[in-house]
């Protein structure tokens, strides 16, 4: 979203109306390890992490080491998922959600 200078926030309200935005740990953990970092992904991670702060992004606790991991968790507990990651996007395909991608570098839909 933030490369690409997309609305997510407003995307998703369209897409499944009222919701609250949550994150696992280990996606801000991993957010935070890259925003120490020069160059694109940093400032990237650095915005990223001011938007969660702005927006109020509800921080929860899921198993798994990795982002990815935590992610497939609340996935399985009937989370929507938001990403763009390929394979991310194919291991969510037995979930019970749908997940929703960034389409064309413009909006946000499901895949």
């Amino acid at each position: 979203m933030v490369r690409l200078k997309i609305r997510i926030e407003e995307g998703i309200q369209e897409l499944v109306g009222n919701h609250v935005l949550v994150m696992p740990i280990q996606v801000k953990q991993e957010l935070q390890t890259l925003s120490t970092e020069k160059g694109k992904n940093g400032v990237a991670a650095r915005i990223a992490l001011e938007f969660l702060a702005k927006n109020k992004v509800k921080i929860v606790s899921a198993s798994g080491e990795s982002g990815d991991q935590a992610l497939r968790e609340l996935a399985q507990k009937g989370y929507i998922v938001a990403t763009n990651d390929k394979d991310l996007r194919q291991s969510l395909k037995n979930t019970p959600q749908r997940v929703i991608v960034v389409r064309q570098s413009k909006y946000v839909a499901w895949a």
